[in-house]
């Protein structure tokens, strides 16, 4: 949602430079997802407060790798398309988000999985040698979202920290029993174990569980292709999305419902899945092919359970539409993944309505979030089921995200002369950012910050990068008044509720907030 300049009081903030009333303006409730993801972000490692599920073995479709990978996500589509000028509002967040995706917690699943089962191939008469390295084969439900965070955050920070060497190092560490024993990769390591896997299944993509091959997990890793490629001057996703097309356009991407297909690799058939999953990632790279499908997908997947109310109409897990849903069901965040990509603001809002009137919507420490709830239905027939998936993430990306946010993404990341520009490189973790861009033609950076609820009136610390721009020289307002002008290697105050300094090359305020505060560095002066 793009607002216009005015604050919540009315009164225009005239003083703005050009263009400030095109730069978006966070409203409440996207302010409070962002906050509510940082919340979770800074827990001690090892708390998982809010994300946990009744099944205890991150097996199911809301784990802890799939909350971590799609809240990373929502950061990432928030500062790309919402705050390009705040890198430090989100940076830390997204470091602590994928710090926690590389535990033990999340991955030791994988040693038992990695078995099989008859689930997973009914023709199995012995369960298979299992191995712990959770990225090295198979899997791609976990190594596929490792692959594309890691990409993201290079291409959203500029920062190489996970393409070092030992950038992506997965640790088992036992007390008592066998030794201990680290898997260690980085970002073109980890692109190389999964595009050779890409070429072994003639890019029909990578099993998931053993035996079972999703559309939807195999668009994670195009994404990571995508931005490796970015980083390291490669090639890797024209190649891979032009031969995994091809393959799926042979093998058949849809059952006759219009469904996306998973394929079960050893019996070498499939069966209909899903849609919103699928198309929302596949989207970033094949809008053409996702759009035409769109209309008959929808077709006959929801139902208005009141007026200006959208849901997804229940399915059993072998396809069939049935009354009443009988089983975990993410679809309400899922179908609100579909529709924020797809543009459909209609659709979009009305499966929002829905959460917002009947999902009980939840404040925490100025975050919003949907706390889990297990039963299906309410005493009046309402569909009220939460899992943390929906809860934490999928909502929270939806109201992030804008049409065809993770297409954009994809193909028009930024290019080193952005990172050039001044940006608002850190804040103290009780600000929240309202509004943050540069305006070329201005030379000015505007930034809008306010205090959380908890905080209000505190002393907030905002470090700005490349404020030494052309001349060198610089003036920050807040307000249209004046706090301190300078160039690279000195400050001058002048507001005496302020302090002001170079460090490592920083522009650091330090500055009391309270409510919605406007900010402009103005640069070349």
């Amino acid at each position: 949602m793009t607002t216009t300049v005015s604050r919540s009081d009315g009164n225009a903030a005239h003083w703005l430079p050009t263009g400030a009333e095109a730069l978006p303006l966070l409203d409440a409730k996207q302010i409070g997802h962002l906050r509510h993801i940082g919340n979770l972000a800074r827990q001690l490692d090892g708390d998982w407060s809010r994300m946990g599920w009744i099944e205890a073995g991150q097996e199911y479709i809301n784990a802890y790798r799939y909350q971590l990978a799609w809240m990373a996500y929502a950061l990432g589509i928030a500062h790309f398309h919402r705050l390009p000028g705040a890198p430090g509002a989100f940076k830390q967040s997204y470091a602590h988000l994928m710090r926690k995706m590389l535990r033990y917690d999340v991955w030791n699943y994988w040693e038992h999985t990695s078995k099989s089962g008859p689930f997973f191939d009914a023709d199995l008469t012995e369960l298979r040698e299992g191995w712990r390295d959770p990225v090295v084969k198979e899997n791609i439900m976990y190594s596929g979202h490792v692959h594309a965070m890691a990409g993201l955050f290079g291409v959203l920070f500029d920062d190489d920290r996970y393409e070092r060497e030992g950038g992506l190092t997965f640790e088992f560490k036992p007390v008592f029993s066998s030794g201990a024993e680290s898997f260690v990769y980085d970002l073109t390591s980890l692109n190389e174990v999964i595009y050779w896997q890409m070429v072994e299944s003639g890019f029909l993509g990578i099993a998931c569980e053993p035996n079972m091959v999703f559309i939807s997990c195999n668009q994670f890793p195009m994404l990571g292709f995508r931005f490796h490629d970015v980083r390291k001057g490669t090639e890797f996703a024209d190649e891979v999305t032009r031969a995994y097309h091809a393959a799926w356009e042979r093998k058949g991407w849809v059952t006759n419902d219009d469904f996306f297909a998973y394929y079960y690799v050893k019996q070498d058939y499939t069966v209909g899945a899903e849609n919103s999953y699928s198309a929302t990632i596949l989207n970033s790279w094949n809008p053409e092919f996702v759009r035409d499908l769109y209309p008959r997908q929808l077709e006959k997947g929801f139902i208005e359970p009141e007026p200006g109310m959208l849901l997804p109409r229940p399915r059993l897990i072998t396809g069939e539409y049935v009354e009443k849903f009988e089983r975990p069901d993410s679809g309400v965040g899922l179908a609100a993944l579909w529709f924020s990509e797809m543009g459909d603001a209609e659709r979009l809002e009305k499966i929002l309505c829905y959460a917002d009137t009947y999902l009980n919507p939840t404040w925490e420490k100025g975050g919003l979030y949907y706390p889990r709830r297990d039963e299906f239905y309410d005493a009046d027939g309402r569909f009220v089921y939460v899992d943390p998936w929906v809860g934490n993430a999928l909502i929270a990306f939806s109201r992030m995200n804008v049409p065809d946010g993770l297409h954009k993404l994809y193909s028009q990341p930024w290019d080193k002369a952005h990172f050039a520009e001044p940006n608002l490189a850190d804040v103290s973790p009780f600000i929240d950012v309202l509004r943050a861009g540069y305006l070329s033609d201005a030379s000015a950076l505007v930034v809008t910050v306010q205090a959380d609820a908890s905080a209000k009136g505190r002393t907030a610390q905002l470090a700005f990068a490349n404020s030494a721009q052309g001349s060198g020289q610089w003036v920050l307002e807040r307000d249209g008044a004046r706090l301190l002008a300078g160039d690279g290697a000195s400050v001058n105050v002048h507001d005496g509720s302020v302090t002001g300094s170079i460090e490592d090359g920083l522009l650091v305020l330090d500055l009391p907030v309270s409510g919605a505060t406007d900010l402009v560095l103005w640069v070349n002066q």
